[in-house]
């Protein structure tokens, strides 16, 4: 009996061992079916990495060529600008130097209105000098 009982003992423990390595084999299975799956997608999203990548520099080198664009009319606007107020500045040195001028003849005139007035003045019988009425 005990030889009958020990012999059901290793059946069932030989099931339930098959039931375990059929469960491991199974496992193993899934396991590499996801790690193919996985593999597939991860190729996947680096290809898409890599196209974003190549758009990213392409976006970079055309902002880099624009900058650069821009930079150069920059350089060319500010030697514009230089020479507009170089002209403007020898324009207005020209003006001021005129308005000097005129300064100057103005008060030649004033000076001469007033030694006119003083002359006109000493002559009290002849000549009168009216002022204006407000």
């Amino acid at each position: 009996m005990e030889r009958d009982h020990l012999e059901i003992i290793l059946e069932d423990i030989s099931g339930k061992f098959q039931l375990v390595v059929e469960g491991h084999a199974s496992l193993h299975a899934e396991m590499q079916s996801m790690r193919k799956d996985l593999a597939g997608k991860i190729d996947h999203v680096q290809f898409q990495v890599d196209v974003l990548n190549k758009k990213v520099d392409d976006v970079a080198a055309d902002l880099a060529e624009k900058i650069d664009h821009v930079q150069f009319q920059v350089d060319v606007l500010d030697k514009k600008v230089d020479g507009v107020a170089a002209d403007l500045a020898g324009k207005i040195g020209h003006v001021q130097f005129q308005v000097d001028v005129m300064n100057k003849k103005v008060d030649a005139v004033a000076a001469d209105v007033a030694a006119h007035r003083a002359d006109t003045e000493a002559h009290h019988g002849v000549y009168l000098v009216k002022e204006p009425e407000a």
